[in-house]
């Protein structure tokens, strides 16, 4: 089994959440207090933006180069 000593701090996260403990006890009996809380607002993608789709030159189509290369 892992020991934690006293006054460390553990870090347990996710892609979304987080989260960064204390250990107030000692390394035979932890006491995990939160130090802090962190979670990432993601909302749906419809709901990030609204403008329209950007445009592509025909350049880009046409297979020649742009002539600023």
């Amino acid at each position: 089994m892992t020991k934690i000593p006293r006054r460390a701090v553990v870090f347990v996260g996710d892609g979304r959440k987080a989260l960064f403990f204390r250990n107030e006890g000692d390394e035979k009996f932890p006491n995990l207090m939160v130090e802090a809380a962190f979670e990432d607002q993601n909302p749906p993608a419809h709901d990030q933006g609204s403008d329209r789709p950007g445009r592509v030159s025909k350049a880009s189509h046409s297979g020649r180069e742009a002539p600023w290369r």
